[in-house]
């Protein structure tokens, strides 16, 4: 009858004669008789056996405790529920992630679309501008009755100054050229008898391209020959900026010294229309030439706003920024 801890039941012994009672093994030493009453819960399995000329009942009580059992089961419940719950919350969380990660790929996807159709149409809207000013160079240069030799030489120089400004519009992205910039040898004749003076501002992607298509056509026509001293003439190149912003002007003198008009190579057809008239207009200003007793002088003035043209700059800083993600 020994009961230990590691018993899953609790063994009595009954004696037939004395059905009221019940032997149970307190520990192996020790031996109690308790009374089985009516309201005594039955046993889980009896088996009979015989020695002593009697028949004996060994009764099996499991060894069950309601508070503990109904402890153990809420455990069990709520460590399954927990369990469930962390599974469909996971679940859930993990689809709710990739549908926001698709969402945030839909949204830039459809942004960097949206940036490649304003870029393209940004391209297209400059290269057709080139192309045009291109044809209005080649047109006004080749035209009827020019020297061809002479009108070659031009032309060459000119389509060489568009690409120079062009090539400087890329490299900074078209937000601008530095003015000095167009000053450079491989697109100006004569660069190296310039003396350029004057804060090295960034002018915008148009003026750059008057300018320096209007900065070609001053340094071709100067004297090639020998001038009034007989030396080259000096060429003095200098700008400026007056007054406060928002009515700044930018103010430019080209000077060539030491020339008059009988030394210095006439100006062409396309030449006076860019002089006095394009790029004052694609700048809304105003030019004039003239000469001095001992110099040629042209005079460009016009509203920095212009040169500058922040407008133009900012709408190329927003097609040039990265697509940024959806939050």
């Amino acid at each position: 009858l020994a009961n230990d801890d590691l018993s899953l039941f609790s063994v009595v012994l009954k004696d037939p004669r004395n059905a009221d009672q019940e032997l149970i093994a307190l520990n192996r030493d020790n031996i109690a008789s308790r009374a089985v009453g009516p309201e005594s819960a039955p046993p889980s399995m009896v088996r009979k056996i015989g020695f002593g000329g009697r028949d004996w009942s060994l009764a099996y009580y499991a060894k069950t405790n309601a508070v503990v059992r109904a402890k153990q089961t809420a455990a069990i419940v709520a460590a399954i529920g927990l369990a469930l719950t962390g599974i469909v919350c996971g679940l859930f969380g993990y689809v709710a992630y990739n549908n926001l990660r698709l969402s945030r790929e839909i949204q830039v996807r459809i942004g960097f679309e949206r940036r490649l159709t304003a870029v393209i149409d940004e391209l297209n809207h400059r290269v057709k501008n080139i192309l045009a000013v291109i044809q209005s160079i080649v047109t006004r240069t080749l035209r009827h009755g020019s020297d061809i030799d002479v009108a070659r030489e031009l032309l060459i120089g000119r389509i060489h100054a568009m690409s120079n400004v062009v090539s400087l519009l890329s490299e900074s992205q078209w937000q601008g050229v530095k003015l000095k910039g167009l000053f450079e040898a491989r697109a100006i004749p004569h660069a190296e008898r310039i003396a350029v003076s004057g804060p090295d501002i960034a002018v915008s992607a148009r003026a750059a391209q008057s300018l320096s298509l209007l900065f070609f056509e001053l340094a071709s026509h100067s004297d090639e020959g020998l001038s009034l001293v007989g030396k080259h003439p000096h060429i003095v190149a200098h700008w400026e900026v007056t007054g406060e912003e928002p009515d700044a002007i930018f103010n430019f003198r080209w000077e060539e010294f030491n020339t008059s008009e009988a030394t210095r190579r006439a100006d062409s057809d396309f030449g006076l229309i860019l002089l006095d008239r394009v790029a004052p207009e694609a700048l809304g200003g105003a030019s004039k030439r003239f000469f001095t007793d001992v110099s040629y002088v042209y005079e460009l003035t016009a509203p920095m706003e212009t040169v500058v043209d922040m407008t133009e700059r900012d709408r190329t800083e927003q097609l040039s920024a990265p697509v940024k993600r959806g939050r």
